[in-house]
């Protein structure tokens, strides 16, 4: 997985990564067509911006083929989450997983998103994987908000627990369902 590196050579004033510019137009295209309809988005060129605003959080899940080409086949971020920090780890504590109160910050699990052509090859759980990996490095609790639940299936079997029900929960003023990441 890559962070999304979209700096510039102040030298020449061209991207440093040309590709990583190409696929945040591609991560655009694809939060656009998969969830835009959910928050009537104004388009890609907000959709990017919005990306521009968390790219140090962004990453891009990248597959080299055999000829050396390489391929976006997904995408997530981890912003920090805004939950009460406190709250949430009373939940966990009620739930018996005491051995997450260690942590010292929440992140928010954003635009998982595995490409069409790659779903089946186990790249969504690499994503969640290395996801996991970078919460636990940052000492952080790792939640999500689905905002639509034929997702859960894929989540519950990875360790998720569901603190909360549809609609008891809000994320882009859409309901949605609070995770949080327990291994």
């Amino acid at each position: 997985m890559n962070q999304l590196d979209l700096s510039i050579n102040p030298e020449s004033s061209k991207p440093n990564n040309r590709e990583h510019y190409n696929w945040l137009q591609q991560a655009a295209e694809w939060a656009e067509t998969k969830w835009g309809y959910m928050r009537n988005f104004p388009g890609n060129v907000e959709r990017i911006n919005l990306l521009l605003e968390i790219k140090q959080f962004f990453y891009l899940a990248i597959y080299e083929a055999q000829d050396k080409n390489q391929h976006l086949v997904g995408t997530f971020a981890l912003t920090p989450d805004k939950v009460d920090l406190e709250q949430e780890k009373k939940f966990l504590q009620s739930k018996n997983y005491v051995s997450l109160l260690k942590n010292e910050k929440a992140v928010s699990l954003k635009y998982v998103y595995v490409h069409d052509n790659f779903r089946d090859f186990g790249f969504g759980t690499q994503i969640l994987n290395q996801a996991k990996q970078i919460a636990k490095k940052d000492h952080a609790l790792m939640t999500a908000h689905l905002l639509t639940p034929n997702v859960h299936g894929f989540y519950a079997k990875r360790d998720a627990v569901f603190k909360a029900e549809i609609a008891e929960t809000r994320a882009h003023e859409e309901p949605c369902t609070l995770i949080h990441f327990v291994k």
